[in-house]
């Protein structure tokens, strides 16, 4: 499971736990653990009432957004290794192992 599944599902869990918590019988305080161990005697989640209005902290719309950019972006952009595969085709990359090191290790390239 990638990282992007599982944080979408722990934030859709407590979404969840939330929202049974507000609307249990017992009040805020219940959490899963004091209605029983029993998860056939759990309820199913719960559903918003058509009309309430569910607020998101400023938080959490920031996550939301980043999340949605997240999942709608390509893990590759094709075309960028493309362009990088023919200019190395073309002409092989020459690397000065030592400029390298110098630079690698705070100093200043020669």
């Amino acid at each position: 499971m990638t990282i992007d599944k599982l944080t979408s599902q722990r934030a859709t869990n407590a979404y969840h736990d939330t929202l049974n918590r507000a609307t249990s019988t017992t009040g805020a305080a219940a959490t899963p653990a004091s209605q029983g161990s029993d998860p056939a005697a759990t309820p199913p989640p719960a559903t918003t009432p058509t009309g309430a209005v569910i607020a998101l902290s400023p938080g959490a719309q920031t996550f939301a957004r980043a999340l949605a950019a997240a999942l709608s972006t390509p893990e590759v952009r094709a075309n960028r290794v493309a362009a990088i595969q023919a200019r190395l085709a073309n002409q092989p990359a020459e690397v000065d192992a030592d400029a390298l090191a110098t630079k690698l290790l705070g100093g200043a390239a020669q």
